[in-house]
């Protein structure tokens, strides 16, 4: 398998030279050439492991194994694709496979395992199980996981609340350590709880600078949450950032596109008082429905207050018993207090 992955590539790039084989445009037009007369057939192959570089990863790996390949490509696929560790590994180990045409199931079965094991550990994570979350995750962090160190890192930081760490020993230097590793791997949250540490000074030398550096880090690699609090910085002058709404208001935009509900309620305020964007209303209300979506509470407090101003009270009152069903423990007051007031004939 090893040299049938590395055959294909490497044959082009010696015929050819190494310096034209690593030009993009240049490989591509060689390939589309010697694919149409000896390797037709392989010719959708073979582009497809030019445009995502493995071609470049044969000749930057130390060694030129299929591992070192893959190691190297995920490598790429996370910085240059702002592509999350996990999803890298294993879009690496479907390549590895279409190039060497066998079935999934009989290629890079640890990577696929890890993946496995990765989407298991957050599972648990996810539902505030992290007993169950822990060992997956230290099993992981063994193979250098990006995803694995930075998740233990959360469970091992006594800083994080509002999760269910009874019996977890915690190890705040530890998770400080694990998310530097994940964060040298290019692993957008990593870098993100470093922009926390920093900020908040848990357990390193508070510096707003590096925070906002770190921050900055992690929105560029298209972390979402990061991207939101990179535009707040700049709302806020934080870090000796510039005050500049305008800015902000594209870094909330980019999160907020991602499905970010915070971020989309930050944009229905910007479009709400003309922060950084032409005031616009109508576009407001809808970046707090996409939020009210996906239930934020704070959006729905602000659909209820507006539909009442709008004398909608129906729209009012529905939001208020979606706000109910979520535990908000003001809202029942405020439907109690629009029933009655229907009642009294005052609306």
């Amino acid at each position: 398998m090893e040299k049938e992955f590395i055959g294909i590539l490497k044959m082009i790039a010696e015929k050819h030279g190494k310096e034209q084989f690593l030009d993009l445009k240049k490989c591509k037009a060689i390939v589309s050439d010697y694919a149409g007369s000896e390797y037709k057939n392989e010719k959708g192959l073979l582009f497809r492991a030019v445009e995502t570089g493995v071609s470049n990863a044969i000749f930057c790996a130390e060694k030129n194994s299929l591992d070192s390949c893959m190691k190297v490509q995920q490598r790429k696929l996370q910085e240059e694709q702002f592509m999350d560790a996990s999803i890298a590994q294993l879009v690496v180990a479907v390549l590895a496979n279409v190039l060497c045409d066998l079935e999934i199931k009989n290629v890079n079965k640890d990577i696929k395992s890890l993946t496995d094991k990765y989407n298991e550990a957050m599972g648990f994570f996810h539902n505030n199980q992290l007993d169950k979350a822990k060992p997956l995750l230290e099993e992981l962090v063994k193979e250098n996981h990006a995803g694995a160190q930075t998740y233990l890192g959360i469970i091992l930081n006594s800083n994080y609340s509002g999760y269910n760490k009874e019996g977890i020993p915690q190890d705040n230097a530890k998770s400080i350590e694990l998310f530097k590793k994940a964060a040298q791997q290019n692993f957008g949250p990593a870098m993100f709880e470093l922009c926390n540490c920093y900020c908040y000074g848990w357990d390193i030398p508070q510096d707003a600078v590096k925070a906002v550096e770190w921050c900055r880090k992690a929105a560029d690699q298209g972390d979402a949450e990061a991207q939101e609090i990179y535009g707040s910085f700049h709302t806020d002058g934080y870090g000796g950032l510039p005050k500049d709404e305008t800015i902000a208001f594209e870094w909330y935009r980019k999160s907020a596109e991602q499905g970010h509900r915070s971020a989309q309620c930050q944009m229905a305020h910007c479009y709400e008082d003309g922060m950084g964007v032409k005031e616009d209303y109508k576009e407001a209300l809808i970046w707090f429905h996409k939020a009210a979506e996906q239930g934020d509470i704070h959006a729905l407090r602000c659909l209820s207050e507006r539909y009442r101003y709008q004398d909608d009270y129906d729209k009012a009152a529905e939001c208020l018993q979606k706000l109910i069903k979520l535990g908000d423990n003001f809202a029942q007051e405020g439907l109690d207090a629009l029933n009655q007031d229907r009642e009294d004939g005052l609306i």
